[in-house]
């Protein structure tokens, strides 16, 4: 009677042996393996950007020898690339220079696409500094809480959570266990979208409004009907929970006697500027642009973001002719600017003149590594640091290029006369030329 028992086990010792062979070999899941460890992962190669002007002429690296053939090679590239149309415009500048070594229809204003975000980005940058921050207050007056904002657009549930128990402990010491909530986003007024903005580009930008989670979508991809508000109900749920009753969540301005209960002043100008342009994000792109408004005495409108932009720019020495701005993050194909302001802007942030540019060039997305860029020009990973650009019949790259001998370049190449539906072509033409520019001096090394 014992044998069929015997057998039983014998089997199942078997199965088991067979499973472990398949788990050494990783052909079923298990904790054996017969291969080696892994490596330790490489780090990311990195851009080094100089942040400095060289201190004397002897330290400046020797005149650029290929000059003139760039010129030709961005001459052809404009009037060959088949896919970015007519319309096509390229600056080359060395950066520790300044010398132009390439220019085809420069000074001729296109439209940007997100290159205009290198814009709006020094302008802020340049008006307030990088560490300024952005804040968000809690107020309180009366019976009423109220949640004032300054143009953070990416808060988080975890930020207010952390507003929501600091408040609940002020009101409690203060012996309040009970009041209604008010959102103030009375800091940006005006439309909300800009009427240039049509259906096609409706998707890739939120309300521009004073307050917001995650730029205006605190659920994740849905967009909020009204971010504010829907700040407003997150922050009364963390108080809620913390342990204070919240009657209704309403907009209304905080008093200009009410007391500041507690503020996060965690999110800088920086902070903005480097999201905005690693992910080109136009909601915040717009915000940047209505709190330098907000700073030079303009008003939080799309109006006043311009003017504001513009004159700060000016401000600081740039030459903003030709310089059109429908919006300030790009999406109005509008909104027009010559390659030659864009490529000094870019210049100008890698050497960090004014000193406080330098986070422009940081933010910008890393070619195949990050941001817009990660899945683009990938055989200058690491090389190229630009703000992309794409509308329907325009595309645009606007940065700073590493080339041999440790010369860095800056570009700004626009094109605004795409064929409709050929985007991804030109996007590759346009690639392929920046690409190139990492290529320079390989002959002379």
């Amino acid at each position: 009677m014992r044998k069929p028992r015997a057998l039983a086990i014998g089997a199942a010792v078997l199965a088991l042996g067979a499973y472990a062979s398949a788990d050494a070999f990783d052909v079923v899941p298990g904790i054996l393996t017969t291969r080696p460890p892994l490596a330790s992962p490489q780090p990311y190669p990195t851009l080094s950007v100089p942040t400095t002007t060289p201190v004397s002429p002897a330290a400046a690296p020797e005149p650029f020898s290929q000059a003139g053939a760039l010129q030709e090679r961005a001459e052809e590239f404009a009037s060959s690339a088949s896919a970015l149309g007519p319309g096509v415009a390229v600056r080359i500048l060395d950066v520790a220079s300044g010398t132009v070594l390439a220019d085809v229809a420069g000074d001729r204003a296109h439209a940007t696409a997100s290159s205009i975000k290198v814009a709006t980005a020094v302008a802020a940058l340049a008006e307030l500094g990088p560490d300024t921050p952005v804040p968000t207050d809690v107020t309180f007056a009366g019976d009423t809480v109220t949640l004032v904002g300054h143009g953070d657009l990416r808060l988080t549930p975890a930020i207010l959570a952390q507003l929501a128990a600091d408040t609940h402990d002020s009101l409690a010491a203060a012996g309040v266990n009970e009041v209604r909530l008010a959102v103030d986003d009375t800091a940006f007024t005006g439309a909300t979208f800009s009427p240039g903005w049509g259906d096609l580009d409706r998707p890739w930008v939120q309300p521009i409004v004073a307050l917001a989670v995650n730029s205006g979508r605190s659920q994740g991809t849905n967009e909020d009907a009204d971010p504010p508000l829907a700040v407003g109900e997150i922050f009364a749920a963390e108080l809620r929970e913390a342990g204070t009753t919240v009657r209704e969540v309403t907009r209304a301005s905080s008093p200009d006697d009410a007391e500041v209960l507690t503020s996060w002043q965690g999110t800088s100008v920086g902070d903005v500027v480097t999201h905005t342009l690693k992910h080109s994000d136009n909601t915040t792109a717009e915000a940047l642009g209505r709190i330098v408004a907000i700073h030079r005495g303009h008003p939080g409108t799309f109006e006043g973001a311009r003017t504001a932009v513009t004159e700060a720019l000016a401000d600081v020495g740039f030459d903003t002719t030709g310089l059109h701005l429908a919006d300030t993050c790009g999406l109005d194909s509008a909104t027009r600017a010559p390659a030659r302001l864009l490529a000094d802007l870019a210049r100008a942030a890698a050497l960090g003149e004014p000193a406080a540019l330098g986070p422009g060039i940081a933010g910008l997305p890393i070619a195949g590594l990050d941001g817009t860029l990660k899945t683009r020009l990938p055989d200058s990973a690491g090389l190229v640091r630009a703000k992309t650009g794409t509308l329907v019949t325009a595309v645009s790259l606007t940065g700073i290029a590493e080339a041999g001998k440790g010369r860095m370049l800056a570009f700004s190449i626009l094109a605004d006369k795409v064929e409709r539906g050929a985007y991804r072509q030109a996007r590759a033409e346009l690639d392929a030329f920046v690409t190139s520019l990492t290529r320079t001096e390989e002959s002379g090394d």
